[in-house]
Parts: C-alpha cells; structure tokens; sequence
C-alpha cells in the first residue's frame, strides 16, 4: 500500500518539477534583458561634452575604484567610482548585488549627469 502511494505521489509530483525547472526568465531577469538592448555606449567625450541625454541608459564598463560603503564595498544605494580610461564617472549602485573596490563591471542604467545603475555584470 505504501508503495502505492509513494508511487502515485511520485506521479502527481513530477510534471509540476519539470513544468517549474522549463519555466522561463523571471520578470527581473526580463527587466534586465530589456535594459541591456536599450542601453547605449557612449565614449568619454560624449560625457564631457554633455551630448548624452539625461534619462538616457546608458552603458559603461570599467573598475570600481572608490566607493562610499564601508569596507571599500559597493552595497544597494552605495555612491561608487567607477574609472573607465582615465574618467571617471559616479554610479549609484541601484542593485541587491554586492561589490568591492577593484572589481572590474558592466554597469547598465538611467544617466542623470550620474548614473543610476539598474544592472551590473562582473
């Protein structure tokens, strides 16, 4: 009897596992995707000579090389600066995900004369 229902439970269960593992990205993951195909790269005299619309995202590239947290880490609502060839530019890390000075990243997100990220790579 037991097996029986071990077995039937085994059979109940196994089409939700596999329909939950198949299941696709989820809405941040897509959120995410949809940043990255917006986001424009602009070069350092773009920056400079303020061709870069506010409100446009925007991506950079580049090491953390001082940030506001403590520790020399980079938390959600940290200020950080981020060099890329010898600029650099101020990004609030508007993300979950942790990082520390000396990482190098792929920052994605809303240009205000700073960056809000919404999305960072290592």
């Amino acid at each position: 009897m037991k097996n029986a229902y071990k077995t039937s439970l085994i059979l109940f269960l196994l089409p939700l596992l596999l329909l939950s593992a198949c299941s696709g990205p989820s809405a941040s993951e897509k959120d995410n995707i949809q940043l990255q195909k917006k986001a424009k790269s602009w070069n350092d005299a773009d920056y400079k000579q303020s061709k870069v619309p506010l409100h446009s995202y925007v991506k950079l590239y580049g090491v953390i090389q001082k940030s506001d947290g403590k520790n020399e880490k980079v938390g959600k609502n940290n200020r950080f600066i981020l060099m890329r060839s010898n600029t650099r530019y101020q990004v609030i890390n508007g993300t979950n995900k942790e990082f520390k000075v000396g990482d190098k990243v792929t920052v994605y997100g809303e240009y205000y004369g700073f960056i809000k990220a919404m999305s960072i790579e290592q």
